[in-house]
């Protein structure tokens, strides 16, 4: 996994002990989450979908085309 993010919030200041502890210990599984890829010009299909919130989806992405980096 390329990127985590662990949001700490004040109303629960000891929950990120807890969620060290499940992931070293397996309980939460860290695979990556992203099971769905959409094109760029498929974003408009991709945002309206991610408005659904479906169950099955945990994460989405939108894939930008590459650019030619300038010459200068």
């Amino acid at each position: 996994m390329r990127e985590v993010r662990v949001d700490n919030i004040f109303l629960n200041a000891h929950v990120f002990p807890c969620c060290v502890a499940m992931l070293a210990s397996g309980a939460v599984d860290v695979k990556p989450p992203i099971n769905r890829t959409f094109a760029f010009d498929e974003s408009v299909d991709a945002f309206k979908l991610a408005a659904s919130a479906p169950f099955s989806d945990v994460k989405m992405q939108i894939v930008l085309p590459q650019q030619r980096p300038s010459s200068r």
